[in-house]
């Protein structure tokens, strides 16, 4: 895959792989434990006129981190920019913990909802997902249906991060 080597081939070049997966190079005065771009605050997707923000925060008091077990809280709005009334079906996500073990999860709806927007019309919701490890990943789509012909399309949902501050400023790799 592009960019996911250093270029140059088996020369060695000073640099890290993005959080994208990207290599980006660095020079002699930046240090490796910098990251070489912030972590996404948020996804914003748009497929089919529905827009979707998504983001994540860290529940710490929920968390024990001694027994590997970290609770996210993630927030979500969907809001649709089409000209057409749509309803809510189902949702599929793609979960990868930090040692990138991948976790489908599929549903009705969302929390217990299967929302109709109208045109203009947005949903807000709030829910969590629990990991074995201290960051990871979350995207995935919502299954659509336009209210006038039943036409079914999804409407992706960016990749977001969960992280705790642990991982920010404790995991960073080991600079000897």
């Amino acid at each position: 895959m592009p960019g996911n080597q250093p270029p140059g081939g088996s020369k060695f070049r000073l640099g890290v792989f993005g959080v994208f997966g990207n290599w980006c190079p660095l020079s002699e005065s930046e240090s490796i434990l910098e990251p070489p771009m912030t972590t996404p605050a948020m996804s914003d997707t748009t497929t089919h006129g529905i827009r979707v923000g998504a983001t994540a925060y860290y529940l710490p008091d929920e968390s024990d981190p001694d027994h590997d077990e970290y609770f996210f809280g993630y927030r979500i709005v969907i809001h649709n920019t089409s000209d057409l009334t749509v309803r809510l079906i189902s949702r599929h996500w793609d979960i990868i913990d930090g040692n990138g073990e991948l976790k489908k999860v599929d549903g009705d709806g969302v929390v217990g909802e299967q929302p109709v927007l109208g045109p203009g019309q947005a949903f807000r919701y709030t829910s969590f997902c629990p990991l074995h490890t201290s960051w990871g990943t979350m995207e995935g789509d919502y299954r659509m249906q336009h209210d006038t012909d039943g036409e079914q399309f999804d409407a992706k949902i960016g990749r977001f991060w969960l992280t705790t501050e642990r991982t920010l400023s404790n995991e960073q790799p080991d600079a000897s």
